[in-house]
């Protein structure tokens, strides 16, 4: 399988090549013939194209890891909901029976509900 730094390699591999064609290319002179310097400007074009077509296939290999990522993330999420789901089948009311806060006071009575409701001033 190709992966994006394979695609990646590939498109450097062109940028390359482009950047050699255009240093030619650059040299022209236009009152002589040059079929060097043309062929430069042929290669620069092939390398662009190349290069396109280089970005196109690493957007659709990016594009399918992507996808397989999230799926697989998607497939972990739903395991471990699938196990707090069980959890609270199994003991539904747990967490209900116990007050997070007591609001009159303010007093945090399990953890995490500090976020919201302040501790007191130690004593």
């Amino acid at each position: 399988m190709t992966t994006t730094s394979d695609h990646l390699a590939d498109v450097s591999e062109q940028l390359a090549a482009l950047a050699a064609a255009m240093e030619v290319w650059a040299t022209r002179d236009v009152s002589k013939p040059q079929p060097q310097v043309r062929q430069a400007a042929n290669d620069a074009m092939t390398a662009l194209d190349t290069a396109l077509d280089d970005l196109h296939e690493l957007r659709r290999t990016l594009d399918a890891e992507m996808f397989e990522a999230d799926r697989i993330q998607d497939a972990r999420v739903n395991r471990i909901l699938a196990q707090i789901a069980a959890f609270h089948s199994y003991q539904p009311n747990i967490l209900a029976a116990i007050p997070q806060a007591d609001h009159k006071t303010g007093m945090c009575i399990i953890g995490g509900c500090h976020d919201h409701v302040p501790f007191p001033a130690s004593a």
